[in-house]
């Protein structure tokens, strides 16, 4: 089976900024202050992928007491 060809890139949503941050902080079990999905593009094969840039991710940090 082929992949189908990547979409041209695409500007990011405020929607995708919030799905895509709760994904990347369940999965890596860390909280980001800054977080924003820049550009997607897309390609359909069996499902659909997804191609991310972020950018201005920054951990933040608990100070101790």
């Amino acid at each position: 089976r082929r992949s189908g060809p990547l979409s041209h890139s695409k500007n990011s949503t405020h929607l995708l900024h919030g799905v895509v941050k709760t994904m990347v902080e369940y999965n890596t079990k860390k909280t980001y202050e800054e977080f924003r999905a820049v550009q997607y593009k897309v390609q359909f094969v069996a499902g659909k992928n997804l191609f991310i840039k972020v950018t201005n991710a920054v951990r933040f940090r608990n100070k101790a007491k």
